[in-house]
């Protein structure tokens, strides 16, 4: 408890000095930490106008969920899809906020789309010499 609330005063610190470098980092800290999601949602809306970029989107579409709005979280995740974004947690998020307004199966393709991120296994003998391959 002591770390985060040390991390907290330099985020605002961070914030009063440079709040267009801040923000995101400050944002970050907030959603993983639980803070409320009124300054969640305070800071991923700065964000978002600082850099309206997927993975501010992406972190509104967050902070909304924080807050209960599964529709406004996809409005912003509609907005960074358009936009050409496309990440694991994009589409993790469009999952929870499916999943909070009743659509199972769009929160399963969702789903899909953001594990087709992940790289197949590599093959066991994968990036071993020759003399560490065995028979």
């Amino acid at each position: 408890a002591a770390l985060v609330s040390a991390a907290d005063g330099s985020f605002a610190q961070q914030r009063a000095l440079a709040p267009e470098a801040a923000v995101g980092h400050a944002l970050e800290h907030a959603l993983r930490w639980g803070r409320t999601p009124a300054e969640a949602l305070d800071l991923a809306e700065a964000n978002v106008s600082l850099r309206p970029n997927g993975l501010a989107l992406a972190l509104l579409a967050e902070a909304r969920l924080g807050a209960g709005d599964a529709t406004g979280a996809l409005d912003a995740i509609s907005r960074a899809l358009a936009s050409g974004a496309r990440s694991p947690r994009l589409y993790g998020a469009a999952a929870d906020a499916c999943d909070l307004l009743g659509d199972a199966t769009q929160a399963a393709a969702y789903r899909s789309a953001a594990t087709s991120f992940l790289a197949p296994p590599a093959p066991p003998s994968a990036g071993l010499s020759p003399e560490h391959r065995g028979p």
